[in-house]
């Protein structure tokens, strides 16, 4: 696409003057943007990186005595092998913050050292205004994203609408314009290093967002990660200042916010330094959730009981003549359940869903609990207008250990439920 505007007309004459990328920049690359393998196919194997023959003593430790890199052994017949990834260079020209991305191929054959290709594909030219950044790149050949081999790669770096490039890595040598600059502070080589932030994504929130800058400047990394992706900071900003205050640095965000959550709903105080910043996370974080737990069953058992109670006239009234069953038969208790409120008790001890589906609902449904020796072993649903057992569920929904006792016990007494189901 043509510049069209005065400032995409100066980024194209601009675009010239970038200085090339360097020996050192490439030899990072080749160092850091890849694994590096050792080849295996029976006793011999190879460095795929430099191309060394390893020795016994190399493989067992892992390490290439040549290149000196770290090495991931791989059991395979393959000779050859490629990769590509992106490599991200920040560097500064005239006003503008550029981000360089190179599509990295590297080509691997056994006994031989690796080559690599470096192909520039995309640019990102920042203002320093926190605006939108202008893109220079070459034609994608497919969707809005930039992704493996999507590239046409010798096609020309033109003005292109925006393009979303995810590098592996950033090279760490970097020159700022004075507003990053002075945004970032010292954290640069530390922003550089983190995972879920692509460098374009970070220079975007400490220009735009005063929260992010903070967190970054007081090296709240696990925050800063999941600023935009989670109003939850915002939301809880008095107590992220808290933290920071008390130079207490936020580890692990995921069991952090679950506690804070957790001392909020159980009525605790997230303005106290001593809650919000706990010596050990791992420990108050199970201690707020199982006190909350703790709270939200006591709540549900509150709400079961109210809805036992409205159904338990219309229950005792429909099924109240079927009460009186105790059937004693193998060593095994056959009860009808004769109130809502029991329902409630199986459904807790028996772990399935007798209650909070509401079988006592259930016109032709008849619940029975089986206990063996005092203990509940099986929860039955008998139908009371074809005189079967439509189910007999034991713990967690599983087949009781009693499962056929308990099914011929039930056929040994149909005239007994055919008679109780005459009368009136």
């Amino acid at each position: 696409m043509k510049p069209k505007t005065k400032k995409q007309r100066e980024i194209m004459s601009l675009v010239p003057k970038l200085t090339p990328i360097s020996n050192r920049q490439i030899e990072y690359a080749e160092k850091y943007l890849f694994n590096h393998y050792a080849y295996k196919n029976g006793n011999a194997a190879y460095c795929m990186t430099c191309g060394n023959k390893l020795t016994k003593k190399e493989l067992e430790e892992g390490k290439c005595s040549c290149c000196k890199n770290s090495l991931l052994t791989v059991e395979t017949k393959k000779r050859k092998e490629s990769e590509v990834r992106y490599y991200a260079i920040v560097s500064k020209c005239n006003k503008y913050q550029v981000i360089r991305y190179y599509y990295v191929k590297r080509s691997m054959v056994r006994k031989k050292h690796s080559e690599c290709m470096f192909i520039p594909v995309a640019q990102e030219w920042i203002d320093g205004k926190g605006g939108k950044p202008t893109y220079v790149a070459r034609l994608a050949l497919m969707n809005s994203y930039y992704s493996n081999n999507i590239y046409s790669l010798w096609s020309d770096m033109e003005i292109r609408t925006k393009r979303h490039v995810s590098e592996s890595i950033t090279y760490p040598k970097i020159n700022l314009i004075p507003i990053i600059k002075r945004n970032l502070g010292d954290n640069v080589k530390e922003v550089c290093n983190l995972k879920s932030l692509s460098i374009s994504g970070v220079f975007y929130l400490v220009m735009n967002f005063p929260h992010a800058e903070t967190l970054v400047k007081a090296k709240q990394y696990e925050l800063f990660n999941e600023y935009k992706r989670n109003g939850f900071i915002d939301n809880y900003w008095n107590v992220v200042k808290i933290c920071i205050r008390n130079n207490y640095i936020v580890s692990d965000f995921d069991i952090w916010k679950d506690m804070i959550e957790a001392i909020e709903y159980c009525g605790g105080d997230i303005s106290n330094g001593k809650n919000v910043c706990p010596e050990n996370l791992l420990e108050s974080h199970d201690y707020w959730v199982n006190r909350m737990e703790k709270i939200k069953d006591k709540r549900q058992k509150m709400q079961d009981d109210e809805r036992a109670k409205q159904y338990e006239d219309e229950y005792k009234k429909q099924k109240g003549k079927w009460f009186a069953i105790a059937i004693e038969a193998k060593g095994l208790s056959i009860k009808v359940l004769d109130s809502v409120k029991k329902f409630i008790d199986e459904n807790n001890a028996m772990h399935h869903c007798v209650f909070a589906n509401e079988y006592y609902k259930k016109k032709n449904s008849l619940i029975m609990s089986v206990t063996e020796n005092g203990n509940r072993v099986a929860t039955i649903e008998y139908d009371i207008s074809k005189f079967k057992v439509l189910q007999c569920r034991g713990v967690c929904n599983q087949v009781p250990a009693h499962y056929d006792e308990i099914l011929s016990i039930m056929d040994n007494h149909i005239k007994m439920f055919r008679k109780i189901a005459k009368s009136a």
